[in-house]
């Protein structure tokens, strides 16, 4: 279990954290539909870095195109698979550190959390429950600040809630 790098309890969420990580859905849909999301925690954040990270290159490229972020990031969900992998993985959290990163929120059921637990994010958000399809959510036991979701539960609301839940 990767309860280790995560404080006790439920940590408050800073008013002005000097980072903020978005991870948001790879696929075409999984990135249209995550662009009022990261909108929403830039209006929420809006003096601080917004590195937003995608599990694909095509959702990274649509999230440069809908200009919602300061960097942006792919960390494939297999990054760890193959030595250009762990190069191109070791970079992208080099990158991603340099952003001093105090908040993570992360869309339903990404697939690449647990990727970012080197960079010890103090605040994690992101959904805890089951999954669209049925099944726990994989990586929910690396959040701190979980957000519940069920099985049916439409995927702009469980946004909607991220966002709600970091004060957006």
């Amino acid at each position: 279990m990767l309860r280790w790098y995560l404080p006790a309890g439920e940590p408050e969420i800073p008013a002005e954290p000097r980072g903020v990580v978005v991870v948001t859905g790879g696929n075409l849909g999984g990135a249209i539909i995550s662009v009022p999301l990261v909108r929403a925690v830039r209006a929420r954040f809006p003096r601080s870095h917004l590195a937003v990270v995608s599990n694909t290159r095509s959702g990274r490229e649509l999230m440069e195109l809908a200009g919602v972020g300061d960097s942006f990031h792919t960390l494939p969900e297999g990054a760890l698979r193959s030595r250009g992998g762990l190069r191109g993985y070791a970079a992208t959290l080099r990158r991603l550190r340099a952003a001093r990163p105090e908040v993570m929120v992360s869309n339903f059921d990404s697939q690449v959390d647990h990727l970012l637990a080197p960079l010890r994010i103090p605040v994690r958000v992101g959904h805890a429950g089951r999954r669209a399809t049925g099944g726990d959510l994989l990586w929910q036991h690396t959040l701190n600040v979980p957000v519940p979701v069920d099985t049916g539960t439409n995927w702009l609301e469980s946004y909607r809630r991220l966002a709600e839940r970091i004060g957006a």
